[in-house]
């Protein structure tokens, strides 16, 4: 019997995604039920509420839904997830985060231009997140997307 992710509106599955890791439910009553929330599906909060974790023995979550630190080694999901560890990416959704820069003020008036630079602040989409392990750290690598693809596209 194949597995299919239990978090909301995804897709994945162990036949087509090779490369992702799925984790069953853990047993701890109280850290189950914060996966179940995560899941937001009736039908696994009504079998939780019924039996316990015994009533979701079987249904798993895929590894694109918990962060990098979740994981016994995080460059490896096939390393399993440390204990406690919660899902919180919702891969399926989109993120978008604001991003604050200097811009330098230009006066419309033809009024001589102060050296005050303003500080704009536009929302971005996420493309893509990368992980990249440094000597002692682990780091959370964004790229936004292009302000250029959206003006062309406009």
């Amino acid at each position: 019997m194949g597995r299919n992710c239990s978090a909301k509106n995804c897709q994945k599955n162990d036949a087509r995604n090779v490369n992702t890791s799925f984790f069953k439910f853990p047993d701890d009553v109280t850290l189950c039920a914060k996966w179940i929330e995560f899941c937001a599906s009736p039908q696994l909060t009504a079998a939780f509420n019924a039996s316990g974790p015994y009533g979701i023995r079987g249904r798993k979550i895929c590894s694109d839904h918990f962060t990098r630190d979740s994981f016994r080694a995080p460059l490896n999901t096939h390393q399993g997830l440390k204990y406690g560890a919660v899902p919180r990416l919702n891969t399926n959704a989109e993120e978008y985060l604001d991003v604050e820069y200097l811009e330098d003020s230009e006066p419309t008036d033809g009024t001589p231009a102060v050296d005050t630079p303003m500080i704009t602040s536009k929302r971005k989409k996420v493309e893509k997140r990368y992980y990249v392990q440094g000597r002692h750290d682990l780091f959370e690598v964004l790229i936004l997307e292009d302000p250029q693809k959206i003006d062309n596209e406009s």
